[in-house]
Protein backbone atom coordinates (compact mmCIF):
# COMPACT_ATOMS: atom_id res chain seq x y z
CA UNK A 1 0.00 0.00 0.00
CA UNK A 2 2.70 2.31 0.75
CA UNK A 3 4.41 1.94 -2.82
CA UNK A 4 1.23 2.59 -4.30
CA UNK A 5 0.52 6.00 -1.95
CA UNK A 6 4.22 7.14 -2.93
CA UNK A 7 3.47 6.76 -6.90
CA UNK A 8 0.33 8.32 -6.69
CA UNK A 9 2.27 11.15 -4.93
CA UNK A 10 4.60 11.48 -7.39
CA UNK A 11 2.41 11.32 -10.65
CA UNK A 12 0.67 14.60 -8.44
CA UNK A 13 3.65 16.34 -8.10
CA UNK A 14 4.51 15.35 -11.70
CA UNK A 15 1.32 16.94 -13.24
CA UNK A 16 1.49 19.79 -10.90
CA UNK A 17 4.94 20.41 -12.42
CA UNK A 18 3.60 20.22 -15.90
CA UNK A 19 0.55 22.70 -15.33
CA UNK A 20 2.96 25.32 -13.32
CA UNK A 21 5.26 24.90 -16.96
CA UNK A 22 2.12 25.99 -18.78
CA UNK A 23 2.24 30.14 -20.12
CA UNK A 24 -0.91 31.30 -20.56
CA UNK A 25 -1.72 30.55 -24.04
CA UNK A 26 -1.24 27.34 -23.41
CA UNK A 27 -3.67 27.61 -20.20
CA UNK A 28 -6.25 29.62 -22.40
CA UNK A 29 -6.52 26.63 -24.77
CA UNK A 30 -6.83 24.18 -22.27
CA UNK A 31 -9.64 26.11 -20.78
CA UNK A 32 -11.43 25.68 -24.41
CA UNK A 33 -10.45 22.48 -24.89
CA UNK A 34 -12.21 22.23 -21.77
CA UNK A 35 -15.57 23.71 -22.59
CA UNK A 36 -15.54 21.51 -25.34
CA UNK A 37 -15.37 18.11 -23.50
CA UNK A 38 -18.07 19.32 -21.67
CA UNK A 39 -20.50 20.42 -24.34
CA UNK A 40 -19.81 16.58 -25.70
CA UNK A 41 -21.03 15.33 -22.99
CA UNK A 42 -24.67 13.73 -23.15
CA UNK A 43 -26.10 15.03 -20.42
CA UNK A 44 -24.53 18.27 -20.56
CA UNK A 45 -28.08 20.09 -22.51
CA UNK A 46 -29.95 18.85 -19.55
CA UNK A 47 -27.84 19.61 -16.64
CA UNK A 48 -28.92 22.85 -14.22
CA UNK A 49 -26.58 22.67 -11.47
CA UNK A 50 -22.86 22.92 -12.31
CA UNK A 51 -20.28 22.77 -9.56
CA UNK A 52 -17.37 24.44 -10.25
CA UNK A 53 -13.44 24.92 -8.16
CA UNK A 54 -11.55 28.26 -8.04
CA UNK A 55 -8.42 27.30 -9.80
CA UNK A 56 -5.21 26.92 -7.84
CA UNK A 57 -1.19 25.31 -8.36
CA UNK A 58 -1.74 26.01 -12.21
CA UNK A 59 -5.09 24.23 -12.41
CA UNK A 60 -6.99 25.12 -15.42
CA UNK A 61 -8.99 28.51 -15.23
CA UNK A 62 -12.60 28.08 -15.57
CA UNK A 63 -14.07 31.36 -15.88
CA UNK A 64 -14.68 30.46 -19.89
CA UNK A 65 -16.52 27.30 -18.70
CA UNK A 66 -18.33 29.71 -15.78
CA UNK A 67 -19.66 32.55 -18.45
CA UNK A 68 -20.59 29.54 -20.40
CA UNK A 69 -22.79 28.01 -18.18
CA UNK A 70 -24.42 31.33 -17.09
CA UNK A 71 -25.52 32.04 -20.53
CA UNK A 72 -27.46 28.78 -20.61
CA UNK A 73 -29.07 29.68 -17.68
CA UNK A 74 -27.03 27.12 -15.57
CA UNK A 75 -26.40 27.37 -11.43
CA UNK A 76 -23.10 27.07 -10.87
CA UNK A 77 -21.61 26.25 -6.92
CA UNK A 78 -18.74 26.38 -5.33
CA UNK A 79 -17.16 24.23 -2.79
CA UNK A 80 -16.81 25.70 0.85
CA UNK A 81 -13.82 24.53 2.66
CA UNK A 82 -14.20 24.52 6.33
CA UNK A 83 -11.17 24.56 9.01
CA UNK A 84 -13.41 22.17 11.36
Amino acid sequence: MRDSRSSKAQLRDSLRQQRRGLDAQQHNLAALALIESINELPVWPHARRIALYMPADGEIGVDCLRDYALEQDKQLFLPVIRED
